[in-house]
């Protein structure tokens, strides 16, 4: 392809990732943005793993469906990293309130 045309995809594409915001703070000053890094062409991927992927996806579908469900599961899923992770402490913070909120109440 020629190098031109590159140039202008790749213009084109930094537009994109803008108007979408896919931007971030810039490292080197405060008042700008940067593009989070993306790829204009997919990149080989070796079709064993993507089929090891694809094995597995019903076990993690499950796995999911029991967090989603289940808030003991996930509570103690989640216990560790809550004491290391103020992110997460503050995610299930507001979870718990919201799952004390959303329950039935009697009238």
């Amino acid at each position: 392809m020629d190098k031109t045309i590159k140039q202008e995809i790749a213009k084109d594409a930094l537009a994109a990732a803008a108007v979408h915001g896919l931007v971030v703070a810039d490292r080197e000053s405060t008042n700008k943005l940067a593009h989070v890094p993306f790829t204009l062409w997919s990149s080989p991927f070796p079709k064993v793993l993507f089929d090891q992927a694809v094995e597995v996806q019903t076990d993690f579908n499950a796995l999911f469906q029991a967090l989603r469900v289940d808030k003991t599961i996930l509570l103690e899923v989640l216990k560790e990293t809550k004491r290391g992770d103020v992110f997460t402490a503050r995610l299930l913070e507001v979870y718990n309130r919201h799952y004390v909120m959303s329950r039935s109440q009697d009238i």
